[in-house]
């Protein structure tokens, strides 16, 4: 139950990079972004029965670290939109800091101990960052690790 909800959450927090996008800005907001996605995961991690994971290195891999195929993949989903893939990940990037905060105040083993940031990071999400077109949000999902 626990890891279904963390899904929006690990699509909201997860980052691209990769194979030959040269534009700087991207890759320095997929970069940015991948190490605040990292900061979370751990913090998500630190308990990871709350997750129903047996281990932290277990959750951390359940939460889907992404490689060079995913990051390759999320790149190719966003071509021709490399100043959306910016702004939206820029966006997120704050908003990913205020979910750490949140889960540093919030922090505990119980279940579901992160519900309420998890609900914060959406919502700031859908308010504050562009919306993808359907054909590349759909092509940036498929891309998650599963």
């Amino acid at each position: 139950m626990a890891r279904a909800r963390l899904l929006p959450l690990l699509v909201l927090c997860t980052l691209a990079a990769c194979q030959d996008h040269d534009d700087d800005k991207l890759m320095t907001a997929l970069a940015d972004y991948d190490y605040e996605r990292d900061g979370a995961r751990a913090l998500l991690c630190e308990c990871p029965s709350a997750l129903d994971y047996a281990t932290t290195p277990e959750c951390e891999a359940g939460l889907g670290d992404l490689g060079d195929a995913e990051r390759a993949c999320i790149a190719d989903a966003f071509d021709g939109h490399d100043q959306l893939a910016v702004d939206y990940f820029t966006c997120l990037v704050p908003i990913q800091r205020m979910f750490q905060e949140c889960l540093i105040d919030f922090a505990g083993c119980g279940p579901d101990w992160f519900a309420t940031c998890d609900e914060m990071q959406d919502a700031a999400a859908v308010d504050m960052c562009p919306t993808l077109p359907v054909d590349v949000a759909e092509a940036y999902l498929a891309c998650l690790p599963s």
